[in-house]
């Protein structure tokens, strides 16, 4: 018998067992063990042998693949791509939502990094370097020179970006934060250091943002004339303290709003509410976007919309003037007549204006014909967008809504609106009676009644919230809206353009949305096609596209947002929907709530 198959036949059973071999039989299987050994040795021996033949071949194909890679990239398509098209694609690098910053990891100075053909074309492409935004450091913890040596690195860049830009109309933003000045004694040449190099190309800034400290703005205004600013459009000022300083006529800062192609102003955190008081030598006539975020006083904001009958999109904040409501401000006390006799007109017409911006607060004494808001003055045929918010007194208390007043108004008929945000006080009657003067809406925001900045002033507290329930989405169809049988509208359905409904805060029941949605959806195939066979000349129904709605309860067992969004998304319809967060029970049982945990020291040292 063959000693190995021998050996197999005693011991093939024992192995993978606890079983103790004798000394005679270890003697057996290190004799019989000798010759599977030296075969396992000619075996790895081979096996060396071989994978040193295929580390010599992978060793060969990798330098293989690396020639073949280095040509395959000298063929790659990118290569034959002509300049025209590359400089297309780098445009499209640059960022969308802000201006470009000196970020070496982002276009355009990324490009510049690439290769030195794609270098040389960005550099050589004068429109990637149009924009621009220059922050200024805050001041750091170590030394002062060290903040200055920043800055002035940045303005070393800054030369270099707008030289790149040849004779392109610029785009410039300044960020300075107040703490930014160092307090030694080159303080003041130091706010020099961005404006230095700016002064050479002011002639060419279409755009300018700034964010800067009083002091930084002088510096930056103190030298230049509104012969230099042959190409501004446009300037933004935020920080910038009492902006009403810059209109003394003998300030040198004024010649910034004597540019002859200034086009837009917008004021954000600054003091505007009295420059309409004094002979500015801005070219209001001449201006197409005005925002003003920080307030403006009623009267100033009716005169400076009359003084700009040419603008196409106006935001303002409209703030109470200060003393009792007898006084007024500016207003003095006047009645409706007497303000009216003080414009020179019943109403504030701007014929081009097509997107609003309001925020203002209702006055009290409307029976005492008292002025209530500036939305009630103006006449604006071509308005498309409104954003329209209103903090106060409740308007049911003292007469009619002020939107409804304004929209009620024109005298041009219905308005073309087609977008509407407001977040205000308001009832479900009246909004239904306000959406019916509003046939071509297609956009609806209702927004948590007073939006956070306005409750910053004191006088605001006692706004209310509206939350909506079922009935509004009632009124959106015609059998159960009798609102719709007399608004004018030949569909007899309440916004027939609706695409689409946000609202912010809502008891909606689940059972209500989900048939608000079916009924809209199959409402709109339905008359469509009746209105298509017939022949009709009735204006059809928009699908409802998207529907946004946060709602004020906790989810009930079984139901989350995405349940229901698939839901609606099976009918066509795009949802976002929202339910507030449970919060967690004060009294749960917690099993070691009072339980002194001890550290390890604690148990050595009191143990007995």
């Amino acid at each position: 018998m063959d000693p190995s198959h021998l050996l197999t036949t005693l011991f093939d059973d024992r192995l993978g067992t606890n079983y103790t071999p004798s000394f005679e039989e270890v003697t057996l299987i290190n004799s019989f063990l000798r010759e599977p050994l030296d075969t396992l040795d000619t075996l790895n021996a081979e096996v060396l042998r071989a994978q040193n033949v295929l580390q010599g071949l992978l060793a060969k194909q990798s330098q293989l693949k690396v020639d073949i890679e280095g040509y395959r990239i000298l063929c790659h398509p990118i290569r034959q791509l002509p300049d025209e098209l590359l400089v297309e694609i780098f445009s499209q690098t640059l960022p969308t939502n802000h201006l470009p910053s000196m970020d070496p990891g982002e276009p355009p100075i990324v490009l510049t990094h690439i290769c030195q053909r794609w270098r040389s074309l960005a550099l050589s492409t004068p429109t990637l370097w149009s924009s621009v935004h220059i922050p200024v450091p805050a001041k750091w913890s170590e030394t002062d020179y060290k903040h200055v040596a920043i800055t002035g690195a940045r303005a070393v860049c800054l030369e270099w970006w707008l030289g790149n830009s040849a004779t392109q109309p610029l785009t410039i933003s300044l960020y300075w934060p107040s703490e930014g000045d160092p307090p030694h004694s080159d303080a003041s040449e130091y706010r020099y250091i961005i404006p230095f190099v700016l002064y050479d190309h002011f002639s060419r800034i279409s755009d300018l943002t700034l964010d800067v400290p009083e002091r930084v703005l002088e510096a930056f205004f103190s030298n230049i004339s509104a012969d230099e600013l042959t190409s501004l459009e446009k300037i933004s000022l935020h920080n910038g303290g009492l902006i009403g300083n810059y209109f003394t006529p003998a300030n040198g800062r004024l010649r910034v709003w004597r540019s002859p192609m200034l086009k837009t102003i917008c004021w954000e955190r600054s003091c505007v509410a009295s420059i309409f008081g004094m002979p500015g030598p801005i070219q209001w006539d001449k201006l197409q976007e005005v925002s003003i975020m920080n307030g403006i006083d009623p009267i100033a904001a009716l005169r400076m919309m009359t003084a700009a009958p040419s603008l196409v999109k106006l935001s303002i904040v409209v703030i109470r003037p200060k003393g009792p409501p007898e006084g007024l401000g500016e207003l003095g006390g006047r009645t409706r007549s007497a303000i009216i006799s003080h414009l020179g007109r019943k109403f504030v017409v701007l014929p081009s204006l097509t997107t609003l911006y309001v925020a203002e607060c209702l006055y009290p004494n409307r029976s005492q014909g008292f002025a209530q808001t500036v939305l009630e003055y103006l006449q604006l045929p071509s308005l498309r967008h409104l954003t329209y918010q209103l903090s106060g007194e409740d308007p049911t208390e003292v007469g009619e809504h002020p939107l409804l007043l304004f929209l009620r108004s024109q005298t041009q008929g219905h308005l073309p609106l087609t977008r509407l945000k407001i977040s205000s006080a308001i009832s479900r009657s009246i909004l239904i009676d306000c959406l019916a003067e509003m046939p071509k809406l297609e956009h609806l925001w209702l927004g948590n009644g007073v939006e956070m900045w306005l409750r910053t002033f004191e006088a605001l507290a006692a706004s209310t919230n509206v939350i909506w329930d079922d009935r509004l989405l009632l009124a959106f169809w015609p059998s159960a809206s009798p609102e719709n049988e007399v608004n004018g509208d030949k569909t007899g359905v309440l916004c027939p353009r609706l695409r689409s409904l946000r609202v912010e805060k809502a008891r909606f029941t689940l059972q209500k949305m989900r048939e608000f949605v079916r009924d809209r959806v199959l409402l709109q195939r339905c008359k469509n096609e009746v209105i298509g066979l017939l022949g009709l000349e009735e204006e059809k129904i928009s699908p409802l596209g998207h529907l946004s709605i946060g709602l004020d309860y906790v989810a009930p067992p079984g139901i989350c947002s995405e349940t229901l969004e698939e839901e609606f998304r099976e009918l066509g319809v795009k949802a976002t929907m929202t339910f507030e967060k449970a919060m967690e029970p004060m009294d749960g049982h917690r099993p070691k709530d009072g339980l002194k945990i001890e550290s390890q020291g604690e148990r050595g040292l009191w143990a007995c």
